[in-house]
C-alpha cells in the first residue's frame, strides 16, 4: 500500500518536473533565437571593394617582400588577377564549410563585426555548438614562422572582439591554403 502511494507520487513529481522544464527549456530556445537574430543584425555584409582591399592587405601582409617588390612592376592586370585568385580560393573553403557544418550553423562569409572584417563566422543554431570563426590565408610561398606568428595574433584579436561584441563562445579555425 505504501509502495502505490510512493509509485503515485512518483509518477506526479515526473510529470510536474516534466512541464517546469519544458517550460524553462522553451524559454531559453526562445532567448537564444533572439540572440541569433541580435548577432545577424549586428553582423554587416562587405561590399565588393571593402572585400577587395581587404584581400589586398592579406596578400602584402602575407607576402611583404614578394608584393612590395612587385607591386611597382606588376600590372594593373597581373594584380587583378591575384587577387581574384585568393578570392576564388576563399570562395572554395567557404563551399566545403557551408558543405560541412550546414545543418548546425548559420554561415556568413565575408562580414564586418566592429571594426573587424571576417572571411566566414558560423553562428551555431543551438546551444550545442560554438560559433566558428574560420580565417583563410592562401600562401604561394613557404611559411615563415614570423608570417604564422602575425597570422595567429590577428585571429586572437578577431576572437576576442566577437567574444566581446556578441558575448558569445567561439571557436577558431585558421585555414591556410598553399
Amino acid at each position: 500500500m505504501i509502495s502505490i502511494f510512493f509509485f503515485i507520487v512518483g509518477i506526479v513529481l515526473i510529470v510536474v518536473g516534466s512541464k517546469k522544464w519544458y517550460k524553462i527549456q522553451k524559454a531559453i530556445d526562445i532567448k537564444q533565437q533572439l540572440e541569433n537574430k541580435h548577432l545577424e543584425l549586428n553582423i554587416s555584409k562587405l561590399t565588393e571593394s571593402e572585400r577587395v582591399e581587404k584581400v589586398e592587405t592579406d596578400i602584402v601582409d602575407l607576402e611583404p617582400e614578394t608584393f612590395n617588390q612587385n607591386l611597382n612592376g606588376m600590372s594593373k592586370s597581373e594584380t587583378q588577377y591575384k587577387i581574384s585568385e585568393y578570392i576564388a580560393v576563399e570562395n572554395k573553403v567557404y563551399e566545403y564549410v557551408c558543405a560541412k557544418y550546414y545543418n548546425t550553423h548559420t554561415l556568413k562569409n565575408n562580414v564586418r563585426l566592429g571594426k573587424e572584417e571576417y572571411d566566414i563566422i558560423a553562428i551555431s543554431q543551438s546551444m550545442k555548438y560554438n560559433d566558428i570563426i574560420f580565417e583563410t590565408k592562401y600562401l604561394k610561398s613557404i611559411i615563415t614562422i614570423s608570417s604564422l606568428h602575425r597570422m595567429i595574433k590577428q585571429l586572437i584579436e578577431k576572437h576576442s572582439i566577437y567574444s566581446e561584441v556578441t558575448n558569445r563562445v567561439a571557436s577558431v579555425v585558421l585555414v591556410i591554403v598553399t
